[in-house]
């Protein structure tokens, strides 16, 4: 009896070879079949068998197709091309499946060493039933061997030869006896709460979950030990309320040719890699029809979709043994576990900082963490990549920009070109995404922003969504330099000032205020003194702050990047070296910035003011003078009074006397007499120069301004009056 159809690549299959003539005529007839499923509608490629060894073997070995993988590893050990593989007994899905294949379930079924079974239907239930309404279960210490489920496995397949690709579910169970014909059938949920675990007896305990509408049943009967398989598969409509619609989807028999859906089972021993029991005999062996597989193209039959045409997204598998292939058939065992038919997706992120007038994320800064803080004025934007389970991913990204880590409160500053603090891309027909437009930060703040992937319409493919906390963003002020240039030297009496200029800031056209500039003068100190940081004293023992100077002023923008301040202007009162400290306020954009006394170019010398003298001779040899400034006060100081017998003042003075000038300014000879020879008679001149005091410079006159001519009387020495 043949158990299945052998394909035209058949020849190195390992399997016992069956009888020719059975082989041979049964072969024709799948042919004949497969020829008219052709002719209907779907294309050789559209075969269940085209992706997988659907050959009534758990071991791959390449007899359905070269490259077709099966659920266990090659005899060889080689894991490449199976499903699962052995881990202590037990089937475990490869942590990467052959190209495909995008998930796979495995669920023991038995107790080791036990002849227990904790997942047994109780008495009444039936596939018509929603879940939790009509399913119990219960624990039993002996199965019929007939319906004892030992494994049950599934994989879900995307034949991407098909636009958009087609949906393949594959199962496969092992049993501990076959006993003539054999029943089975296979619930594919929604639903991932559906779970039972058997209690102690009686009535046991309630499934949980229900059924959503388009959930899959496939119903597999085995006639004649095997040989004359027939497999139906029906859908669930609506939801816990809803029923299982009676009328079959589509039907198939053995695999082979171009079936959509189709079963079959072993005709020979059988090895698994995992362990199982073969008519209690727990090991690694199957008996002919022990084993049984098969596959059903979702998309081909239309069982991808609910009724309403959304993608079913399966959770959750249940095989179950029953007592016949009618859908009112009393359900025995059951095994159950998860697998989806809906593809995941994954979306990575990372931020860019933007270095020219274009986006190039090949060279532009990246801002994965910690080296996530970028400095005013900057532009930023984000960047992502999706990865499916599915192939090239379709759909939509959406951007965002939030002000807290956990992305609920939205940036008001900045937004994207179209306000708000979302953008959305799509997704390119390559499965690339392109990145978020830039957004230029104009204040300082911590940001977080976020990526959404949604799936085009009629995916089924599940969104993804980065991590708030992964993409941190740190806008941080920029730290200006603030120089200063006090104003030129001056003589006492004229005004001083200094201009601090903010480079290195962030001063854009239309924004905020540049913020303000204080400036402190400090003096006077002596003209030649080297001033340091220590030098300008605010308050105190040996305060110099001259409070009358200091101004703060609002700076002014230049360029994008600087600002400027002018001081007040200020008068000094007394000569000496003077130092300007200017200190920047900083705004909402830029930190402060401050200098320090003894900065370069910020000390001025104020010089003494000058004065002048007027004098007046008596007719005595006596003169008088009269000192006067226009700055720094009336003049103090000593007059120095000379008279000299020639019209140069030089040589010896015939006559010298000092004199302090008066609170007025003025200062008169004391009228002192001194003797001459007639040699010495002629005429003599008065020279007067002013010494000087704090405030003003020293002074003198001119030479021959003022003249007496001395007369000799009887003609010998005469003194003068």
């Amino acid at each position: 009896m043949l158990r299945r159809l052998f394909a035209a690549g058949d020849s190195g299959h390992r399997r016992p070879i069956r009888p020719p003539r059975l082989r041979a005529s049964l072969a024709a007839g799948a042919l004949a079949a497969s020829a008219l499923v052709v002719a209907g509608s779907l294309p050789a490629s559209a075969s269940v068998s085209s992706g997988f060894e659907l050959d009534g073997d758990v071991l791959d070995n390449g007899a359905a197709l070269p490259s077709a993988p099966d659920w266990g590893p090659a005899a060889s050990g080689n894991t490449s091309n199976s499903i699962f593989t052995n881990v202590s007994g037990l089937g475990v899905k490869r942590a990467s499946l052959p190209t495909g294949f995008f998930d796979a379930g495995f669920a023991r079924d038995f107790i080791p060493g036990s002849t227990a079974d904790p997942t047994t239907f109780t008495t009444g239930a039936k596939d018509l039933d929603d879940i939790a309404a009509g399913w119990r279960c219960v624990g039993a210490n002996n199965v019929t061997n007939k319906g004892d489920i030992q494994n049950g496995y599934t994989a879900v397949y995307s034949d991407t030869s098909f636009s958009p690709p087609h949906l393949i579910l594959y199962f496969g169970m092992e049993k501990n006896t076959p006993n003539g014909d054999n029943n089975m059938g296979i619930w594919f949920l929604q639903d991932a709460n559906v779970a039972c675990q058997g209690g102690g007896g009686g009535n046991g305990n309630a499934f949980s979950g229900h059924h959503v509408d388009g959930d899959i049943l496939l119903v597999a009967a085995f006639l004649n030990g095997g040989s004359n398989p027939q497999i139906s598969a029906y859908k669930w409509v609506g939801g816990a309320g809803g029923a299982l619609n009676t009328t079959a989807v589509v039907t198939g028999t053995s695999c082979g040719g171009s079936a959509t859906i189709c079963a079959t089972t072993n005709s020979a021993t059988v090895t698994t890699p995992w362990q199982t029991v073969n008519n209690k005999t727990q090991g690694t062996s199957l008996g002919a029809d022990q084993f049984y597989e098969g596959g059903v193209d979702l998309t081909a039959n239309g069982l991808d979709r609910d009724s309403a045409g959304n993608p079913i997204c399966v959770n959750r598998f249940v095989f179950n043994t029953r007592s016949s292939q009618s859908l009112t058939a009393s359900l025995y065992d059951y095994a159950e576990g998860n697998v989806t038919t809906c593809g995941t997706s994954s979306i990575a992120t990372s931020l860019r900082q933007q270095l020219g007038d274009t986006q190039t994320p090949s060279t532009d800064t990246n801002l994965e963490p910690p080296n996530n803080t970028v400095t005013l004025p900057a532009k930023v934007y984000d960047t992502s990549t999706i990865t499916s389970t599915l192939g090239t991913p379709a759909g939509t990204v959406t951007y965002s920009l939030w002000t807290d880590n956990t992305c609920k409160t939205a940036s008001t500053d900045p937004t994207f070109t179209r306000g708000g603090n979302t953008a959305t891309v799509t997704v390119a027909g390559d499965g690339s995404v392109p990145p978020s437009p830039s957004l230029v930060f104009s204040a300082a703040d911590n940001y977080w922003w976020q990526a959404q992937f949604v799936p085009g319409a009629g995916s089924r493919l599940t969104g993804s969504t980065s991590a708030c906390a992964s993409e941190p963003l740190v806008v941080q002020k920029p730290s200006p330099d603030l120089s200063t240039q006090a104003s030129a030297s001056v003589v006492l009496g004229n005004s001083i000032s200094d201009v601090a200029r903010i480079t290195g800031g962030y001063f854009p056209s239309g924004g905020i205020a540049p913020g303000t500039v204080t400036f402190k003068l400090y003096g006077p100190f002596a003209a030649d003194a080297t001033i340091t940081s220590t030098s300008c004293v605010d308050a105190g023992t040996g305060a110099n702050l001259i409070t009358a100077a200091g101004s703060t002023t609002n700076a002014t923008r230049v360029t994008d990047t600087t600002a400027s301040a002018t001081s007040a202007s200020y008068t000094p009162t007394s000569p000496g070296k003077y130092a300007w400290v200017g200190s920047y306020s900083g705004n909402a954009q830029n930190n402060a910035a401050s200098g320090a006394c003894g900065d370069a170019n910020e000390s001025v010398i104020v010089t003494k003011a000058p004065a002048s003298l007027t004098t007046a001779q008596s007719w005595r040899p006596q003169d008088s003078v009269t000192v006067t400034a226009s700055v720094g006060g009336t003049p103090t100081g000593d007059v120095t009074f000379s008279l000299f017998a020639n019209s140069t003042c030089t040589g010896t003075a015939a006559y010298s006397e000092t004199v302090t000038l008066s609170g007025a300014g003025t200062a008169v000879t004391a009228n002192a007499k001194f003797s001459v020879t007639a040699a010495s008679a002629g005429t003599y001149y008065w020279l007067v120069s002013y010494a000087g005091d704090a405030n003003h410079l020293g002074i003198s006159g001119t030479c021959g301004d003022e003249n007496s001519t001395l007369a000799i009387d009887n003609g010998g020495t005469v003194t003068s009056p």
